[in-house]
């Protein structure tokens, strides 16, 4: 008799303990969604004294490249927005 309630002593701890690494695997795994906040949710958060634009090639006919463009672009659109009141390239 001791024996079978020494096993079904065992199978709840084994259940238990089951169960509690399921809770902290759901836990681990919810914390990015609730608590992650995305580089534009920082962004809208804070005010900036400068937006930078780092520098990159021309093409050989003096023309931006594709990328300088597109920073620039990106960089005229957050001043528009009114995260910086200055804008160095």
């Amino acid at each position: 008799m001791d024996a079978n309630i020494f096993i079904l002593l065992l199978k709840y701890i084994a259940i238990s303990v089951f169960i509690l690494i399921i809770i902290i695997l759901v836990l681990i795994n919810l914390y990015p969604l609730l608590f992650y906040k995305s580089p534009e949710t920082k962004l809208k958060m804070n005010r900036f004294d400068v937006i930078i634009i780092l520098g990159f090639h021309a093409l050989q006919d003096g023309k931006p490249s594709p990328i300088m463009r597109e920073r620039v672009v990106k960089a005229v659109e957050l001043f528009n927005k009114g995260y910086a009141n200055n804008i160095i390239w």
